[in-house]
């Protein structure tokens, strides 16, 4: 049997193989509108595969055409119909205000979490993690999350970052950690207050 994990709703089911994502989706309990944007179970699903599916079909003629329409970029699989064959983890779409408001109080929970877990500022990467995929979650396209830390007897600040790759392109930054999440890299920089004043 195949796991399939649907974020943010932090659902992990059983399914057995040669079963749709859609087909897998109703079963646990995700309605179709929330895969589907509303619109009918076909094709038209846009889902973000965040892993498995090693082996998924390149979308068809038509799900192409629907894909250049709406702009979607490669890592926005049309998944409906998509078979499981082994484990998937997948976002699903967040569709409308009361799905949002219920997301967002599973992020603050997740946040709140890693920071009872924390053991040392090593573990600053994990709250970052975990806030910028909750973003992600809640159906922000986020480009940046950091989480500063003030210290005022030396007067420096620390800020721990995730930043998408164009962000790290752009302002020519090296990040100490590659695919901490999905599309994000982490870095940790050190600043005397001052220097910013």
């Amino acid at each position: 049997m195949a796991e399939l994990s649907i974020f943010p709703d932090n659902i992990t089911t059983k399914v057995e193989p040669g079963t749709s994502i859609l087909e897998a989706s109703l079963e646990a309990g995700i309605p179709h509108t929330h895969l589907c944007g509303g619109k009918s179970r076909c094709s038209t699903c846009r889902v973000l595969i965040i892993e498995g599916i090693e082996n998924c079909s390149p979308r068809n003629g038509r799900e192409q055409e629907i894909a250049d329409g709406l702009h979607y970029p490669p890592s926005l699989r049309l998944a409906c119909q998509t078979t499981i064959d082994g484990d998937v983890s997948l976002r699903r779409l967040v569709v409308d205000q009361e799905d949002v408001a219920l997301t967002s109080q599973l992020v603050v929970e997740r946040v709140r979490a890693e920071v009872m877990a924390m053991r040392g500022s090593d573990d600053f990467v994990n709250i970052v993690r975990v806030l910028w995929q909750g973003l992600l979650d809640v159906g922000l396209d986020v480009d940046y999350c950091a989480l500063d830390i003030l210290d005022e007897d030396p007067n420096t600040c620390e800020t721990h970052a995730i930043t998408s790759t164009w962000i790290e392109e752009w302002c020519d930054i090296a990040p100490l950690k590659r695919s901490v999440v999905v599309g994000g890299h982490y870095y940790c920089s050190h600043h005397l207050l001052n220097d910013h004043q």
